[in-house]
């Protein structure tokens, strides 16, 4: 959602996530208002767990995308 509504602000996300249900992390990617599918690795690399992401963006606040993501988890719950 923040990437199709805010696309032109953010130059690339990239992540790697825990997904309910299965063991494996999966990795995200996306350009501006491209998101390449997810794959999923087949353990976690040793000494990382929970996971985490990265976004380089341009006029858009941490906030903002702090705000975004918060209402994404926020309605999953």
């Amino acid at each position: 959602l923040l990437l199709a509504s805010r696309g032109q602000s953010i130059l690339r996300v990239k992540g790697l996530l825990s997904v309910a249900g299965d063991p494996r992390p999966v990795v995200i990617h996306g350009v501006q208002h491209v998101v390449y599918p997810p794959e999923y690795l087949p353990r976690w690399p040793d000494g990382v767990s929970g996971g985490w992401l990265v976004f380089i963006a341009r006029d858009l606040s941490r906030s903002a995308i702090e705000n975004a993501l918060s209402s994404i988890f926020a309605s999953t719950s």
